[in-house]
């Protein structure tokens, strides 16, 4: 699953950077974007700047947490 979600990131945005940092595979161009963790049963994805996201089904509070 991580190997699909990077490659759809990469066709996303292919001039994208990537490196490891904090145990995690993180995009970034000039801004940090977005990190994948990978773990046994499941994938974790961090959103850098997730609070600049378009909240397109008004999932999120004014804190950014999910709801």
């Amino acid at each position: 699953m991580a190997r699909q979600v990077r490659a759809w990131i990469q066709r996303w945005e292919p001039d994208l950077m990537e490196a490891i940092k904090w145990h995690m595979l993180c995009f970034s161009g000039r801004k940090l974007v977005c990190g994948l963790s990978a773990c046994k049963k499941h994938l974790g994805i961090t959103f850098f700047r997730g609070t600049e996201l378009r909240d397109m089904a008004n999932r999120t509070q004014a804190s950014s947490r999910f709801v």
